[in-house]
């Protein structure tokens, strides 16, 4: 009742879009004297939190009948980090590739400019464009340091990155960079050229070029420190990119949306990566389980959650095809992990302790996620860039790009499917969705689904 009140009136309660922004130190920094090793996590009111989620869902399903920016994978439905990833890796065989890392992007977008884009390019009108707007308007966010707080100052841009709708606001506002800046996953955006040695750098200096002209302006600022270039494949040299006459760092290995790329793409340092991880993770758990105040409740749940640790491929098929030796390193720390945190013996058997934890052997998980990003590109149109890649994806020998290996993996599921129609996701015109929304505009209703 009182968010359908605040939707009729179209605006949002002052108190919702106060923000308690706390400043948090990062893990691992040398320097804590550098303003850089900290970050900041803004704090709202929990029904703040609600109205704006709300709010999101139906600006996602604005968007969605626009058939919104295939490039961008973040915030939407049926899109993922995931895809993102797949696409860079299956692409960067033999190219070099250009990171892009933004200054503040969330909180440097321009109110005016994004609300110009939301009704000329998308169509967005009626109470959905109000609340918009208001949630722009009118915010007030205050620092808080340990247990002092600062003074409430006015935000007069950005977008609120510790809100569900402020993200959302953000991919809008980014949805008319260059064409060649792709894939992209919020403020995480990637250029990719393929050629031979010399048109490469030619055209990451031009994608480069063009992104830094949108970004001034739209008032934004790359950061040149943290933007990076890499050369994939058997390719030697360096790659000349400048911002603003600055020079981008040459890199060997990046981590991008949580994967550790390095320039052979074997996946080899991230699985390093993941051991290391999941090591350090189990061993929090079991200095908290083995602890004198640990109830016997709280070491029963820790236990249940064993699989939290365990080093699962969270990017399904981006680096499921390693190599065996690396294989076995994740099976060994996923087996050293499991033993430690249920308490059995070392000598005792693996199969015994995954059985006892519920958590199934490393082989059967990279195969079942495997199989499920499989299923997910059976149903994706016939377009889709994914599919289209899923097609024309190759390997040499035993080195397999991804799409090929989820595609040799998930053979028994391609089989047990082939007699069955799959109903593809199917895509709507813009025309046809600006036609329909001006005869009737699906989002002026209530929330709790009154008839509209």
């Amino acid at each position: 009742m009182l968010w359908n009140n605040a939707w009729s009136a179209g605006y949002s309660i002052t108190e919702w879009k106060q923000e308690n922004r706390v400043v948090i130190p990062k893990i691992g920094r040398d320097d804590y004297n550098d303003c850089n090793s900290y970050r900041i996590v803004s704090i709202t009111s929990c029904l703040g939190k609600r109205f704006k989620h709300i709010t999101s869902q139906r600006l996602i399903t604005a968007l969605e009948l626009l058939d919104f920016d295939d490039c961008q994978f973040a915030c939407m439905k049926e899109r993922s980090a995931t895809q993102a990833l797949l696409i860079l890796v299956e692409q960067v065989q033999k190219v070099g590739v250009v990171f892009y890392d933004f200054t503040d992007a969330f909180r440097t977008v321009n109110g005016n400019r994004l609300l110009y884009k939301l009704g000329n390019d998308f169509g967005i009108s009626g109470k959905l464009f109000l609340h918009i707007h208001s949630f722009l308007s009118d915010r007030f966010a205050r620092i808080k340091i340990d247990n002092t707080l600062r003074e409430w100052i006015e935000s007069e841009v950005g977008t609120s990155p510790g809100t569900a709708l402020g993200p959302l606001l953000f991919i809008v506002d980014g949805h008319d960079v260059p064409h060649c800046i792709s894939p992209k996953f919020a403020d995480d955006m990637v250029t990719i050229a393929v050629d031979d040695d010399i048109h490469v750098e030619q055209k990451l200096q031009q994608a480069t070029n063009d992104l830094t002209d949108w970004s001034q302006n739209e008032g934004m600022d790359i950061n040149v420190s943290k933007t990076k270039v890499m050369v994939f494949g058997n390719q030697t040299g360096k790659i000349d990119t400048k911002i603003h006459g600055s020079s981008v760092e040459n890199v060997t290995s990046y981590k991008y949306l949580g994967i550790l790329l390095d320039s052979d793409l074997n996946f080899s340092m991230h699985t390093e990566y993941a051991v290391g991880k999941a090591k350090r993770a189990s061993a929090k758990i079991c200095r908290l389980i083995e602890g004198d105040r640990c109830t016997s409740e709280y070491r029963n749940r820790a236990i249940q959650d064993t699989s939290k640790t365990t080093p699962r491929i969270c990017f399904t098929g981006v680096w499921s095809s390693i190599p065996e030796k690396d294989v076995l390193k994740l099976e060994k720390v996923q087996h050293q992990c499991l033993k430690r945190m249920i308490g059995s013996k070392a000598h005792s058997s693996s199969a015994a302790a995954e059985v006892a934890a519920g958590v199934l052997p490393f082989r059967f998980q990279k195969r079942e996620l495997c199989c499920r990003e499989y299923a997910r590109k059976k149903c994706e149109d016939e377009n889709h860039l994914l599919v289209k890649l899923l097609k024309s994806s190759i390997r040499a020998g035993m080195r397999f790009c991804p799409l090929e290996y989820i595609r040799v993996v998930s053979t028994e599921l391609e089989r047990a499917v082939s007699g069955c129609i799959i109903r593809r996701r199917s895509t709507f015109s813009v025309a046809e969705v600006m036609t329909t929304t001006q005869q009737q505009h699906p989002f002026n209703g209530p929330f709790l689904g009154q008839p509209r």
